[in-house]
């Protein structure tokens, strides 16, 4: 293989090699966040299920002094008349977890405790509990001292209701309606702390609608997509380093467009296709100094036409099939286009 043909073939290459990266981190950061936020809750959810109601101990002064952050987030507040239950779980590198028995001695609240000392860092998240599970409000902490980070609803272990994400500054950020544990209407956050979001997704009634954003490990901003009703529609963007690398143009699910670009900013490879999923019209590839590698043309998911690699002679196709080289194949294509009737 010469020269050329592998410049071509290594652009075609890397074209697909962004491709699979980008949609790998969107997968990777969808499962993560989502794991993260279920872990919590299963943890919460079990804690209740392994008290010794008989082993209580009195409630600290540190658990008090969070009533205030209660009243703001609208959590029942704790008294001294409330208790402490053992609790046999334990979560390894998890959370320090407490159970708390209310005045009739009947479990009510739920307290994960995170902290990373050296990273200056503290969660504190706390469940209001109902009949032995999860139920009404959550709130979430962070810092020292404490922020208002989150506010949830729940019913029988799953979210159920607004949830509201704060800023550090106190301000509402944005909020989202759950039901049954799943997203429906509004703005959802993956988040671990005020300054670091994974995904931001909007829904309508239980389906992606608007733009989703995915930010990578140092909070860069590695895809942009857009849905309708659930479906992927119009632009689908990968980013690397906040520089454009590659989009596509989608309408009810289908790429109808797609464009890649290289490191250096210049536009690496275009290519068009039908409605359903079939490359259409021309398709070209460009090398990282912006000369032209690759122009191809195609019919209904065939190449139809002119074939032109750089370094090469043209070829020429009709319907898929080759029909000729230079001149001879551009006449014969030129006459089959005739009787035709184009």
């Amino acid at each position: 293989m010469n020269a050329s043909k592998k410049s071509v073939v290594y652009v075609a290459m890397a074209a697909f090699a962004l491709a699979l990266v980008g949609g790998l981190v969107l997968l990777i950061s969808q499962v993560t966040g989502v794991r993260k936020r279920a872990d919590r809750l299963h943890t919460a959810a079990m804690a209740l299920r392994h008290i010794y109601p008989e082993r209580t101990t009195e409630v600290g002064e540190e658990i008090l002094a969070l009533n205030p952050l209660r009243k703001e987030a609208g959590l029942t507040e704790v008294t001294k008349d409330w208790r402490i239950v053992a609790c046999g779980l334990v979560v390894m590198d998890g959370p320090a977890i407490t159970v708390l028995l209310n005045e009739e001695k009947v479990p009510s609240k739920v307290i994960l405790t995170e902290s990373w000392r050296p990273l200056s860092y503290l969660r504190i998240r706390e469940y209001e509990v109902s009949d032995g599970r999860l139920s009404g409000r959550a709130a979430t902490w962070l810092g020292e001292p404490p922020k208002l980070f989150t506010i949830e609803s729940y019913k029988d272990n799953k979210l159920d209701g607004p949830t509201v994400y704060y800023s550090e500054s106190g301000e509402e950020i944005c909020r989202c309606d759950f039901r049954g544990g799943r997203p429906w209407t509004g703005r959802n956050l993956e988040t671990h702390n005020f300054n670091s979001i994974r995904m931001d997704t909007s829904y309508r009634e239980g389906r992606k609608d608007g733009q989703e954003k995915v930010y990578g490990q140092a909070d860069e901003l590695c895809c942009l997509h857009t849905y309708k009703k659930g479906v992927p529609y119009g632009p689908q963007r990968q980013y690397h380093q906040g520089q454009l690398r590659s989009e596509k143009i989608v309408e009810n699910g289908v790429t109808r467009t797609s464009k890649s670009w290289h490191q250096n900013g210049r536009l690496q490879e275009v290519t068009n296709y039908l409605p359903n999923g079939r490359p259409d019209g021309l398709r070209q590839i460009w090398n990282e100094q912006g000369e032209l590698e690759v122009e191809e043309h195609y019919r209904d998911g065939k190449e139809h036409g002119r074939r032109w690699w750089k370094g090469h002679d043209e070829a020429w196709f009709w319907k898929g099939r080759h029909i000729g080289a230079g001149n001879t194949g551009r006449t014969e294509f030129e006459r089959r286009m005739k009787l035709e009737g184009a």
